[in-house]
């Protein structure tokens, strides 16, 4: 019955070809992103540079989960984020309070930005005069226009472009994820380096050591590879290791296995995390939020992957490495995969042979 009520709620508008489509009349845009994962909202702020080059002087707003909001704030391409709780989406009233604030907003075009149609009754419910998605059949009701969804084996940033391209969009070559650091954020970070005794140009591998679920790989492992870049490493470089408030246990165990001497560092802070992550040249992690906002502050990272679905997932810009091995990656494996991205990013190659 409620989602009944609320499907009435929502504005109906012909249904429009991407090419008869006036985007001369787009004024306000709204783009929706209702999960509550990292990663995913990065993903999604690949969309950002792409709607700023096509509408130079519209609104662009967001709404999004208000657990990474953050993520958000200071970027050139958001003028406004629209936020929501889990409990929000459960909760008719105040569901429907958030859906009136949104439709106050007038917005001439609405995106389902999950690319699958996943946000298709929000974007029926934003009231928006133009509202564009894909995904099944069964979603299309929401949408005044319907785009193919892009390739499941497409690295998501890439199917972001797909997208974005099938609406008859501009995609600009140089259009990514970003986060975008304050001036007093980046101070911050380089104070942290130059009380660990390095400088804004020391060569620091930051390594990530969390995951979700069966994506950890095995802390054993995980002391193999610190421990070996950590005696390898050339004079005047650094190894760092990142953890977040679910890796305490981990965290324990890891510093039984590795050199005392390495830094740790930690930090509930996501923008404080990302600055610190911006001050690195390398960047290990498994398939995490982490990994993507690597991606997103520019830093090449070398990625661990155990599953088939590695493509959608795994930064795959040049200056990334890639390790996939359905029985896990060995520690030889991340460490050769480590020094290789070192040597192609124009450094010397450290060390020895490695461990086997």
């Amino acid at each position: 019955m409620f989602v009944k009520a609320m499907g009435r709620f929502g504005a109906k508008g012909p249904l429009m070809p991407v090419d008869t489509i006036d985007w001369s009349i787009v004024r306000k845009i709204l783009l929706i992103r209702p999960n509550f994962r990292m990663g995913n909202l990065l993903i999604t702020t690949t969309a950002l540079p792409i709607l700023r080059a096509n509408f130079p002087k519209a609104q662009i707003d967001m709404m999004v989960p208000s657990s990474f909001r953050s993520l958000l704030a200071n970027h050139p391409d958001v003028d406004q984020v629209h936020t929501f709780t889990r409990g929000v989406l459960f909760n008719p009233v105040r569901l429907w309070r958030l859906m009136r604030r949104v439709r106050w907003e007038e917005y001439d075009l609405v995106i389902d930005g999950t690319l699958t149609g996943s946000a298709a009754l929000l974007t029926l419910w934003s009231g928006g005069w133009m509202r564009i998605g894909s995904g099944p059949e069964t979603r299309h009701f929401a949408y005044t226009t319907v785009v193919p969804e892009p390739p499941r084996r497409l690295w998501r940033v890439e199917a972001v472009k797909h997208y974005f391209a099938s609406m008859g969009l501009r995609v600009p070559e140089d259009a990514m994820m970003r986060v975008h650091l304050t001036a007093a954020e980046r101070e911050r970070a380089q104070a942290k380096w130059q009380r660990l005794g390095w400088s804004e140009s020391t060569w620091v591998t930051g390594v990530f050591i969390g995951a979700r679920g069966d994506k950890k790989w095995p802390v054993e492992r995980w002391g193999e590879v610190i421990t070996e870049m950590w005696k390898t490493r050339a004079p005047g470089e650094g190894v760092i290791v990142f953890h977040g408030t679910e890796e305490f246990d981990r965290m324990e165990a890891l510093e039984k296995l590795m050199p005392e001497e390495v830094p740790v560092s930690f930090s509930s802070n996501v923008r404080q995390f990302a600055a610190l992550v911006a001050m690195c040249r390398q960047f290990v992690t498994c398939d995490t939020g982490p990994m993507h906002l690597a991606c997103a502050m520019g830093v090449p990272v070398v990625s661990l992957f155990f599953r088939k679905s590695w493509p959608r997932f795994a930064p795959q810009r040049p200056e990334d490495a890639v390790v996939y091995n359905p029985d896990l990656p060995t520690a030889a494996e991340a460490l050769a995969a480590w020094r290789r991205q070192r040597e192609h990013l124009g450094q010397l190659a450290v060390g020895a042979a490695g461990i086997g």
